[in-house]
């Protein structure tokens, strides 16, 4: 049985977990058959390491973070019903802090500026937005960029936080480490622009530029400008 690892979707799936004396696995990023037994892999040590969870009990519970799988592009349809819910009494909200407009969810996103430690200052955030917005895509991080606080939370890509499945991710100054690119797995098109010709990312990508980062978004907004888009 499995649920998005959201808010709502962890506290359910813990509900249910609890109710039934089951075993649940949250938070996972991967999940395999070998036709017995869900194997359900999750972020340990920090996000250090992987590893492979087999539930004792059954039905296997697990959660899974957002993006984790590749789009349904079929056109069967599934009817979804509610049940609708009671609520708890048990919690009050004591914040709402909303993600600044500028950022589209990743999750709805088909294409991905992603902004690695090669940006090097904040500023250049502001011109990632700009490109994003003229591409009408959004922009995500990896976690050294949101540590700094240069980027949302919400917007943080990889291990320890979201997996895309993109149509197109424009990485730039990302080095490609494993805790990063294992949120790009099911992205169609991977672009890299990094001025390190050794960066791990090229290993990753689909195309790769050898270029100063700001230097190359200069030049693709003026293309864009040119081109009235």
């Amino acid at each position: 049985v499995i649920f998005p690892s959201t808010i709502d979707g962890r506290e359910i799936a813990a509900r249910i977990a609890a109710e039934k004396s089951l075993g649940l696995t949250a938070d996972c990023i991967d999940l395999k058959y070998d036709g017995k037994q869900l194997i359900q892999l999750k972020p340990a040590f920090g996000g250090g390491i992987v590893a492979e969870i087999i539930s004792r009990t059954k039905p296997a519970m697990a959660t899974v973070r957002p993006g984790m799988f590749q789009k349904y592009r079929g056109s069967e349809t599934f009817k979804v019903e509610d049940e609708g819910s009671s609520g708890s009494e048990n919690f009050r909200l004591l914040e709402n802090i909303p993600v600044p407009s500028e950022y589209m969810p990743l999750s709805s996103s088909s294409t991905v500026i992603g902004l690695g430690r090669g940006i090097k200052k904040r500023d250049f955030v502001q011109k990632a937005l700009e490109l994003s917005r003229k591409l009408g895509s959004t922009v995500g991080a990896t976690r050294p960029i949101v540590d700094m606080g240069f980027v949302p939370r919400q917007q943080q890509i990889g291990l320890t936080g979201s997996s895309i499945s993109s149509d197109l991710y424009i990485n730039l100054g990302v080095s490609g480490q494993d805790n990063h690119v294992v949120g790009l797995r099911y992205v169609n098109t991977i672009v890299s622009v990094n001025n390190d010709p050794n960066a791990p990312i090229f290993k990753y990508s689909d195309f790769g530029i050898v270029s100063d980062i700001n230097e190359f978004t200069d030049g693709f907004l003026q293309y864009l400008k040119e081109k009235k888009m």
